[in-house]
C-alpha cells in the first residue's frame, strides 16, 4: 500500500511552487520580480503570491502573460480551497491563450478536484498533445487510472520517466500504479529507484517503507522509517508510519506515543487525529477516541464523518451513527456503513438490502461485495450466494485478505470446514496479523477437533485483539 496524500501532494506542489508555471517562462530571460512572487520563488506567503498573481493579471501587456498569472492564481486558489474562483481563473486562462498547454493542466487539476474527472481527462489530453512533457503525461495517467484505463496510464507513466528519467516523482507515482496491478517486484523497484535518484528523501523513504509494512516485511519497514526520521527527526508521515507499525505488532501503547507525538508536531491533521482515535478506540479509552474523533470532524467533516459513524455503531450508539452518516458524503461506503449499523440490529432484511445497493451503486467494489457476502453469514441466509459473493470479491482483489476472511466465514456457516480452512488459511499468509481472522480460523480447527492449534489461534487472536472475543461472540462460532 503506498500512502495517497504523499502522492497526491506532489502535483500541487509542482504547481505552486512555480515548477510547472516556470516551464512557460523564458529560460533564457531573467524573470520579472512579480512573476517571482506570484510563482513563490522566495517563500512568499500566499497572500503575496495572490496579489502578484493578480498584479499580472490586470497590469501586465500581452494576452499570454496575462493567461499565465490567471493560471497561476488559479493553483493557489484551488490548494486554497477556493474551487469556484480557482475555476472561473482557469476558464479565463484558457480563452486568453488556447494554445498554451499550461492553462489546461490547471485547468484539469481543479475540474478534477471538483470531480469532474471527464472533463478533467479531456483537458490534460489537450495539454499533452501541444506538450508532451512528463509532468502533463503524469496528470493525465492519474486521470486515466480513475477512469479504469489503466493500461493507458501505464503508458503513460512509462513515457514520463522516458522523458525525464530523473525525476524520482514519476517513478514513486508509477510504483502506485503497479501495485494496485499487483505488480509487487515492479512497484518495489519502482520505488527503490525513487529513494537512490532522492539521496534517501524522507518522503521516498516513507513510501517505500509503507510498502514494506503493507506486505508484512516489518523489519525492512522500521529501517525506512527511521532513516527517514534520521533526516527529518519531525517529519509527521514517517512518525504515524512507525505507529501503524507498532499497532501491527501489537504494542499499542507506544504507538499511542507516536500518535502523540505526532499531533504535537501538527495539531491540525484530521487523519492522524482518526487513527489515534481507533488506537484509543482498541485500547479501551472510549473517552479518548470520541474526543479524537470530533476533533477530526470539526477539521474535515467530510472526510471524517464516516468514521465517527462507525465509532458510534461499534458502540452500539445507533441514532448518532444515523446522523453522521445522514451528514456524510453519500456513496457506496456510507451504504455499507448503514447496512453494518443494520445487522448490528440484526434487522437482516434492511442489512442485506443496503449491502446489496452498495454493490448496485459501486459493482467493482472489493468493499461492497465483502460486506454482502460478510452480512449474508452473519444472518445465516442465502450463504450459497454469499460465497458467489465473495468469491467475485477475490477474483478481484486476490491480494486481499478480507474476501478470503468472509468467504471462510461463509463457508463455515454451511458447514464446509475443510473449504472454511483452507480460506482462512490464505487470508491469514496475505495478512498474518488479522486478530479477526485468527479467531476464526481458531474456531473452525476447534470444529475440526484440531483442538491445540484452535486454542493457540484464538490465543494469538486474544493477544492482538482483547476485543475479538466480544466481537464474535454473537456469531456462536464457539460450541
Amino acid at each position: 500500500m503506498i500512502r495517497n496524500a504523499l502522492l497526491l501532494a506532489g502535483a500541487m506542489t509542482l504547481v505552486l511552487t512555480g515548477a510547472a508555471g516556470a516551464q512557460t517562462l523564458d529560460a533564457a530571460s531573467e524573470i520579472d520580480p512579480v512573476a517571482a512572487v506570484c510563482i513563490g520563488q522566495g517563500g512568499e506567503a500566499t497572500e503575496a503570491r495572490l496579489a502578484a498573481c493578480s498584479e499580472i493579471v490586470e497590469t501586465f501587456e500581452g494576452a499570454a502573460a496575462q493567461a499565465w498569472g490567471l493560471s497561476m492564481r488559479a493553483a493557489i486558489q484551488e490548494d486554497m480551497g477556493l474551487s469556484e474562483r480557482a475555476l472561473a481563473d482557469a476558464d479565463k486562462a484558457v480563452r486568453l491563450n488556447p494554445n498554451e498547454a499550461y492553462g489546461y493542466f490547471v485547468r484539469a487539476i481543479v475540474l478534477s478536484g471538483n470531480g469532474d474527472n471527464k472533463l478533467a481527462l479531456a483537458d490534460a489530453e489537450r495539454a499533452v498533445k501541444l506538450e508532451p512533457n512528463g509532468l502533463y503525461l503524469r496528470l493525465r495517467a492519474d486521470l486515466r487510472d480513475e477512469a479504469g484505463d489503466t493500461a493507458g496510464a501505464l503508458a503513460d507513466y512509462d513515457r514520463a520517466i522516458e522523458l525525464s528519467p530523473t525525476n524520482s516523482f514519476y517513478f514513486v507515482s508509477r510504483a502506485h500504479l503497479r501495485d494496485k496491478l499487483k505488480d509487487r517486484a515492479g512497484a518495489l523497484a519502482d520505488l527503490d529507484t525513487a529513494v537512490k535518484m532522492s539521496n534517501g528523501e524522507p518522503s521516498q523513504l516513507v513510501l517505500r517503507a509503507d510498502f514494506l509494512l503493507y506486505a508484512g516485511r516489518y523489519d525492512e519497514a522500521k529501517a525506512g522509517y527511521d532513516q527517514a526520521l534520521a533526516k527529518r527527526p519531525d517529519y509527521v508521515w514517517a512518525i504515524t508510519g512507525r505507529a501503524k507499525l507498532l499497532q501491527q505488532q501489537g504494542d499499542l501503547t507506544a504507538a499511542k506515543l507516536e500518535l502523540d507525538r505526532a499531533l504535537s508536531l501538527k495539531t491540525d491533521d484530521a487523519d492522524v487525529y482518526l487513527e489515534r482515535g481507533w488506537l484509543r478506540y482498541a485500547m479501551d479509552d472510549m473517552v479518548g477516541a470520541r474526543s479524537d474523533m470530533d476533533r477530526a470532524v470539526e477539521l474535515d467533516a467530510e472526510n471524517a464523518l464516516l468514521d465517527r459513524a462507525q465509532l458510534f455503531l461499534r458502540l452500539k450508539q445507533y441514532d448518532l451513527a444515523l446522523s453522521d452518516l445522514a451528514r456524510a458524503p453519500q456513496s457506496a461506503d456510507t451504504t455499507v456503513a448503514r447496512a453494518q449499523l443494520f445487522s448490528e440490529q440484526q434487522d437482516w432484511t434492511r442489512a442485506i438490502a443496503e449491502a446489496d445497493r452498495a454493490v448496485k451503486l459501486e459493482p467493482e467494489s472489493v468493499a461492497a461485495l465483502n460486506n454482502a457476502c460478510w452480512i449474508r453469514g452473519e444472518a445465516q441466509r442465502d450463504l450459497n450466494r454469499a460465497v458467489t459473493i465473495c468469491t467475485k470479491a477475490v477474483k478481484l482483489a486476490p491480494d486481499d485478505f478480507a474476501p478470503l476472511d468472509s468467504r471462510a466465514f461463509a463457508h463455515l456457516r454451511r458447514g464446509d470446514l475443510q473449504k472454511a480452512l483452507a480460506d482462512a488459511d490464505a487470508a491469514l499468509r496475505l495478512h498474518p496479523a488479522s486478530a479477526e481472522t485468527l479467531y476464526l480460523r481458531g474456531a473452525i480447527r476447534l470444529r475440526l477437533g484440531q483442538k491445540a492449534e484452535g486454542e493457540a489461534d484464538l490465543a494469538a487472536a486474544r493477544k492482538l485483539d482483547a476485543k475479538v472475543e466480544a466481537q464474535y461472540a454473537s456469531y456462536g462460532l464457539l460450541l
